[in-house]
């Protein structure tokens, strides 16, 4: 039916037996292509390409498709921009690979774009060796979208089985001319297809942050231009994103200068987060492949943010035996500052506050806020050494994967004098509304974001909602740092006005007095007519 509404195709009875219909691909290219939709348009036709592929395709190849077609269309922009200058085909796609990214190769003399390769059917047929070819060209870049084509199964996807389902959504995708596309669009596009699609994948284990948390993080921060960020968790890399749009909107500047560092131990999600520093038209950033906790590769950066996989096990001193330089982060705050092989919570913290000039923010289990053993000497020493700033208790539901409210952690390595042996208790459990798509969740609206990040930047208290705790009080609690322990959010007492409650009573026993008349009545007239003997006819 949606393919039917968006005219990809023709449904007819079989003329013989009209018990069977037949369906037909519209893959007439001639229809008009849209040059510049709205948002609307674009997140419609993407709809249209999820229900197309549900249950038959990985999700993540409408992504692919999503940034193959893009960088394809605007590769050819740039070559008419080029020809006007040189007036020479071959020489425009030079330029072109130089000052975009290679989808011309010279040797072969062929051109590796989405138009050349999906023209006909047969080279529809080498899409994904077309996209391996242009990682091929392009490493520094997106050279690890290889491995995703692997994973997502592209490479044994094309059959007689599913073919159709390969052309459907290539003439999805040609009806749209992404060449004049700004980032904020295309970025949009793919965040959609991921929250799309997060439910679901939830319940495989894949995590997604939602985007208001990750505002929330930056806003926190209050990251600067020129700053330097880092998510050594980055996933697909859409905290990073928001830093970016953070100092974006800040500066007022659509290029604001700031680097972007992360690193992710799928190659798979690696090439996700690269695609989506592509389509948001980012170029400053870096990442690397790689287990973080063991082997990180990353440089020293200003601000440190993430959302880390939550009670990571397998993480106690000896995952670090013969790694002496990675060995020495876990003891640098705190001696033997290793974390129980039961959660890496607080080995993520130490590893992501090494790697901070500045600022961390982490959002972790609350369980790290109170567990014992070795996190509790962990946190202790953190806390003697004024490292942590501020905890702030989130409300629950927020997370596709788990119902759990989460804490954020905020970490900085120079407190201000006034702030020495406090730390802010903020409660933002009741900071909440209702998800507008997925039942039984919640979302952190923006009015919460604001005032969750100005109470922190003010540092000041807020009955119910926020308050500073001295040190010495946090020691008597046994450096539990359970926000419910020193912020109870208010409990809402339903007024009673006893006038219209002892009004309501008197209404009530006069009708229940009305019934009760009402049912000796109807008993007496029964009785009554017992008593009166039948005439005969």
């Amino acid at each position: 039916s949606e393919l039917s509404k968006a005219d990809l195709l023709t449904i007819t009875k079989d003329k013989q037996d009209a018990r069977i219909k037949l369906y037909t691909l519209n893959l007439d290219t001639s229809n008009p292509i849209i040059r510049q939709p709205t948002r609307g348009q674009l997140i419609s036709l993407l709809k249209t390409g999820a229900d197309l592929i549900r249950t038959s395709v990985d999700y993540r190849t409408l992504i692919i498709f999503l940034f193959y077609k893009a960088i394809s269309d605007k590769w050819n922009t740039k070559v008419q921009e080029n020809l006007a200058k040189v007036n020479n085909k071959k020489q425009a796609y030079l330029l072109t690979n130089t000052g975009y990214y290679k989808l011309y190769d010279q040797i072969e003399d062929k051109l590796y774009t989405w138009q050349e390769i999906t023209k006909n059917k047969e080279t529809i047929n080498e899409l994904a060796n077309a996209i391996r070819k242009v990682a091929q060209m392009n490493p520094g870049r997106f050279g690890e979208i290889e491995k995703l084509l692997e994973v997502v199964g592209l490479f044994g996807f094309i059959n007689e089985d599913n073919f159709h389902i390969l052309e459907g959504l290539v003439a999805l995708f040609d009806k749209v001319d992404f060449s004049h596309f700004d980032g904020d669009l295309l970025g949009d596009a793919y965040m959609w297809i991921l929250h799309y699609f997060a439910p679901t994948k939830a319940k495989e284990g894949e995590v997604f942050t939602p985007k208001e948390i990750n505002t929330l993080l930056s806003h926190l921060l209050d990251i600067q231009e020129g700053d330097k960020v880092l998510d050594p968790a980055c996933g697909s890399g859409g905290m990073l994103i928001e830093a970016y749009k953070y100092v974006a909107h800040k500066t007022g500047k659509p290029k604001p200068v700031i680097e972007l560092y992360g690193q992710e131990r799928r190659e798979d999600m690696e090439a996700l987060a690269k695609i989506n520093m592509i389509l948001h038209d980012i170029h400053s950033f870096n990442f690397w492949i790689g287990d973080s906790l063991r082997n990180p590769h990353f440089p020293h950066c200003d601000h440190v943010i993430a959302n880390p996989p939550w009670n990571l096990k397998g993480y106690s001193e000896t995952a670090f035996s013969g790694m002496a330089n990675t060995k020495s982060i876990y003891i640098h705050f705190v001696a033997d500052g290793f974390p129980p092989s039961s959660t890496a919570d607080w080995a993520w913290i130490q590893l992501m506050f090494y790697y901070a000039t500045k600022k961390v923010a982490v959002i972790l289990d609350s369980g790290a806020l109170f567990r014992g053993g070795r996190e509790k000497k962990i946190r202790q020493a953190f806390l003697e050494k004024n490292y942590i700033d501020a905890v702030i208790l989130l409300p629950e539901k927020l997370f596709y994967n788990t119902q759990a409210p989460g804490i954020v952690l905020v970490l900085t390595k120079n407190k201000p004098a006034e702030r020495k042996d406090k730390v802010l208790f903020i409660n933002a459990s009741g900071e909440f509304k209702k998800h507008p798509n997925v039942r039984k969740l919640n979302i952190l609206p923006e009015k919460s974001i604001h005032k969750i990040a100005d109470t922190y930047h003010q540092f000041k208290e807020e009955e119910y909602f926020s308050r500073l705790v001295d040190l010495s009080q946090i020691q008597e609690n046994d450096y539990n740092l359970n926000v419910s322990l020193y912020v109870a959010p208010k409990i809402e007492e339903e007024e009673i006005n006893l006038q219209e409650e002892l009004t309501a009573i008197s209404q009530l026993k006069q009708e229940e007095q009305k019934l009760e008349d009402e049912v000796v009545d109807i008993l007496k007239g029964i009785i009554e007519a017992k008593r009166t003997p039948k005439q005969s006819p």
